[in-house]
Order: C-alpha cells, then sequence, then structure tokens
C-alpha cells in the first residue's frame, strides 16, 4: 500500500508517492497508492493498419473496374470503401497516439483518442448510411443499367478480402475502437453479399430494382449498429458512469464487508475508455482502525467485484463505540 502520513490527531492520511523506476522502489513505494492500478488493453494497432491496406487496396481496384465496365455501383461502392479505409486509418491513428504515455497536460495520458475515433466513425456510418439511401430512391425512381458480370466478379472478391479483414480485426475486439472500425468492416461484407446477390438476379430476370432494395436493408442493419456506437462513445466523452454501475450497490457491499466502515460517500465513477473505468469514493472509518488493511480491502472488492482496476479512496474518521474495527477483528 502506500504510505501513511500522520498529522496532529494521529490519524494516518493515506497518500500515494511519486514512485520511482521499480528497480529503485521501497517497501512504501509499490504502485498501489490511493488504490490506483492501471490495464494496458491491447489497442489492436497492427490488425488496423493491414487491415486498412487491404481495404484501400481493394478500393482501387474496385474503382478501376467501375471505370471500365462503366457501372456506376461499382464506382458507388469505391467510394463507400475510401470512407472505410479513412476509418480505418482513423482508428489506428487512434490506437497509435493513445499509447503515448501521460503527460503533464494529459495525466490520464491519450487512451481517450479510441472513444473520439469510435464516435467519428459512428458519425461516417451514419453518413454513409444516408448516402446509400439516397442512391437507393433515385436509382429506384431512374433505373441505369448494370453490368451485372463484372458486377459479380468484383464482388466476390470483395466479399472474400472484406472476410479477411473482418477475421483480422475480430481476433482482438477488445476495444471500442476496435468494434467500430470492425462495424464498417461488417457493413462492407453486407454490401458484397447484397452485390453478389443483385448481380446474380439481375443476370437472371434483369430485375435492376434489386440492386438498391438490398442497399435500403444493408443501410438499415448498418444505421442501428452505428446508433449503437455513437450512444456509447457519447456516454464515455460526456463522462457518464461505466456500464451497471450502482453506488447503493457498492456503499453497501463495502459497508457490510468490511468491517471498521461506518459509511461509503462522495462516489464517483467514470471512465477513460470502456475498458477502463475509474472510481473515487470517501471511506468514513471508525477510529483506530487499520487504515492500511481497510484500504487494501476495498481495492480488493472493488476490483475483483466491481471491475474497478483504478480507484482512489480517502479515508476519513468517526467515532464509532459499537463497531467492531479492523486492529479488533483479527
Amino acid at each position: 500500500m502506500g504510505c501513511c502520513k500522520h498529522d496532529h490527531h494521529g490519524h494516518c492520511h493515506h497518500e500515494e508517492p511519486a514512485c520511482a523506476p521499480p528497480e529503485e522502489q521501497d517497501g512504501c513505494c509499490k504502485g498501489h497508492g490511493h488504490g490506483h492500478g492501471h490495464i494496458h488493453a491491447d489497442t489492436g494497432q497492427s490488425r488496423l493498419l493491414l487491415a486498412f491496406c487491404l481495404t484501400a487496396g481493394f478500393m482501387l481496384v474496385e474503382a478501376f473496374a467501375g471505370f471500365l465496365s462503366g457501372s456506376l455501383a461499382l464506382l458507388a461502392d469505391s467510394g463507400h470503401m475510401l470512407t472505410d479505409a479513412a476509418s480505418l486509418g482513423i482508428a489506428w491513428g487512434a490506437a497509435h497516439f493513445g499509447k503515448k504515455s501521460a503527460d503533464h497536460a494529459r495525466s490520464f495520458g491519450y487512451r481517450r483518442l479510441e472513444v473520439l475515433a469510435a464516435w467519428i466513425n459512428g458519425i461516417s456510418l451514419i453518413a454513409i448510411v444516408a448516402l446509400i439511401v439516397r442512391e437507393a430512391v433515385l436509382r429506384l425512381m431512374h433505373p441505369v443499367p448494370i453490368g451485372a458480370g463484372m458486377m459479380l466478379g468484383v464482388a466476390v472478391i470483395g466479399l472474400a478480402v472484406n472476410l479477411a479483414c473482418f477475421r483480422i480485426l475480430h481476433a482482438g475486439a477488445s476495444t471500442i475502437n476496435i468494434r467500430a472500425a470492425l462495424l464498417h468492416v461488417a457493413g462492407d461484407i453486407l454490401g458484397s453479399i447484397a452485390a453478389i446477390i443483385a448481380a446474380a438476379v439481375i443476370s437472371m430476370t434483369g430485375f435492376a430494382a434489386i440492386d438498391p432494395l438490398l442497399s435500403l436493408l444493408v443501410a438499415g442493419l448498418i444505421a442501428w449498429s452505428a446508433w449503437d456506437i455513437l450512444k456509447r462513445t457519447t456516454h464515455v466523452l460526456m463522462e457518464g458512469t461505466p456500464e451497471g454501475f450502482s453506488p447503493d450497490t457498492i456503499t453497501k457491499r463495502l459497508a457490510e464487508g468490511i468491517p471498521g466502515v461506518v459509511d461509503v460517500h462522495h462516489i464517483h465513477a467514470w471512465a477513460i475508455t470502456p475498458e477502463t473505468p475509474i472510481l473515487t469514493l470517501h471511506l468514513r472509518l471508525c477510529e483506530g482502525s487499520d487504515t492500511e488493511a481497510v484500504l487494501a480491502s476495498a481495492k480488493e472488492i472493488l476490483h475483483r467485484e466491481f471491475g474497478f482496476s483504478h480507484t482512489v479512496i480517502q479515508p476519513e474518521y468517526t467515532d464509532c463505540p459499537d463497531r467492531a474495527c479492523v486492529a479488533d477483528s483479527r
């Protein structure tokens, strides 16, 4: 635990010292402090870069095929892929810079960039949906000739590329940034499947309206997922509490489960990313309680049962002759 600093009443106030490097730390400085702990999640940087390269490469191929065949559908989808490549690039940049160490300007580091990138990706998904709906309506009103053969061949290649990207990203979908990127790729997979079905139907029946109709279905699915990403990222950016957070449950668990704890108050919880929740609270203890033992127990409960790896706990003291203290309960 951290060091005790005694005031003029002899109370032990738990303070976190400025820790030296691990090889120079003494018994008082082991990185615990006020219950501080950190989790360094895999940001998926290499997976995002590989998915970006695959998506950007296929986008160039699709655009070239669109110009050769005169297919507006392929050209429009290459524009969609360009947006996806940009989104994957943003996600990669967030993962890369998010690993920067904390500094005096950003004491929690740059992990919040991952949430911001996911929010931007959510906005771009909504914009893509709007463009798909607009184009689909125009095509239903004014059908255009479609080169089904070229469309089918490119759509099959696109499906293979998108499935590869999805597998690469899904192997480490541990952050909201990765999940937002996955949604873009999932939208591409649905688009490729829709294009394959549309090309097959058009080849066999000549029913060109199937292309915009299936596009509307895909747009609806993308919009549903994008809205979920936007809600979650906006909640984090607004310093909302972590999912499932219940201050009453925490108060009851600590007050009833740790001898010497009289009251829990000033509870605040937020998250740097959904994977890194943070909690601060005040514990009112009986005079004479073993502060170190109480704080250690509180940290363990908050981490094991409530998922808070980074906690800041401020002890306070009061007379409570009828309450058993930790020191007396051993």
